[in-house]
């Protein structure tokens, strides 16, 4: 089922993705992966290598502890959507997370939806 996720533009953010086995909805163990992908795009069509945030297990994405609590944290800072313009920001864009398991070569997408990113209406700094 997709999920709208919506981040504060130019901030510090955490999103908490929970993982469960589709089959029984128990919470899946994340010590049987060996990557995740936390990605956001324009166009669903653009190449991974253009997304606007793109965050993986060794670069962005924490497991927490126990892995058996299926529980992964994405950290999106400052720098990861600063360059984008207000007008930018009022688009709506896609997410997905996929992960691979440590046994086998499958890569599974395991949620997705749309994305926002927030522009604060108070712009004072000091």
């Amino acid at each position: 089922m997709p999920t709208d996720l919506q981040i504060g533009h130019a901030t510090n953010e955490q999103i908490q993705l929970d993982f469960f086995v589709p089959s029984s909805g128990a919470r899946y163990d994340l010590s049987l992966v060996s990557k995740i992908w936390f990605t956001v795009k324009d166009d669903l069509n653009d190449a991974d290598g253009a997304a606007i945030i793109a965050k993986t297990l060794s670069s962005g994405i924490t497991i927490s502890s126990p892995t058996t609590a299926g529980i992964a944290i994405v950290s999106i800072g400052p720098t990861d959507t600063s360059a984008l313009t207000v007008a930018q920001c009022d688009n709506v864009f896609y997410w997905d997370v996929k992960i691979k398991e440590t046994s086998g070569s499958k890569i599974k997408r395991v949620n997705y939806g749309s994305f926002k990113i927030v522009v604060a209406a108070t712009l004072a700094t000091s």
